[in-house]
Formats: structure tokens, C-alpha cells, sequence
């Protein structure tokens, strides 16, 4: 495979028939900074996948934090708590909470 094969494919999650496919739903929370976005996109980005939602909202006390809800279908388990643990070591962010939803997928 050349470089440029690489690069055209998504990367996507091999799953087993003993691992279901959910709708995961991220809740970040962080710092209002504006380099806080990209890194957290980026997440999914790097993988060739696309979010079907994303809300982002600038709030709290002196609009200093940043909360972020990301919707994601089709996604195993073990790569949404993969996910989950990176958005957790981004720098300017201060708390991750997820949801996995099995029954929102069709199959």
C-alpha cells in the first residue's frame, strides 16, 4: 500500500460479532480556549471519522469553559472508552463523561 492509499482510506474499527456497534455520546468539558476545539476534533479526525452531531457552547462563570457534547454512531465500545481516555489527556480539559446507546443503532 502506498503512501497515498494510506492516507485515502478511514481508519475504521474492526469489530466482532461479540462486540456491538453503540451511538456514543462525549461530553467535554474545559478551558474557553480556542486551540481547545481543534485537539478534541481531531480525535475523530485522525480516525476518517465525522461526528453526526457536535454543539459547543462557551458558558460558566466569566465564559471561561468550554463544554463540548459530540454524538458518534457505529462505534465499538472499546474504541468509544479509547476515545474517552485521549480526550481525557488533552491539555484545557477538565472532564469527559460518556454514554453508550446500543438501542439508537440500526442495523
Amino acid at each position: 500500500m502506498t503512501t497515498a492509499e494510506h492516507f485515502a482510506k478511514p481508519i475504521l474499527a474492526e469489530r466482532s460479532h461479540f462486540d456491538a456497534a453503540y451511538t456514543v455520546c462525549f461530553s467535554v468539558q474545559g478551558l474557553a480556549d480556542p486551540g481547545l476545539l481543534p485537539r478534541v476534533i481531531g480525535l475523530w479526525a485522525k480516525r476518517g471519522l465525522t461526528p453526526t452531531r457536535w454543539h459547543s457552547a462557551v458558558c460558566g462563570r466569566g465564559d471561561r469553559e468550554l463544554y463540548i457534547d459530540v454524538e458518534m454512531p457505529g462505534l465499538s465500545a472499546d474504541l468509544a472508552t479509547q476515545i474517552a481516555k485521549e480526550l481525557r489527556q488533552i491539555w484545557g480539559v477538565s472532564q469527559v463523561l460518556m454514554l453508550l446507546d446500543r438501542d439508537s443503532v440500526s442495523a
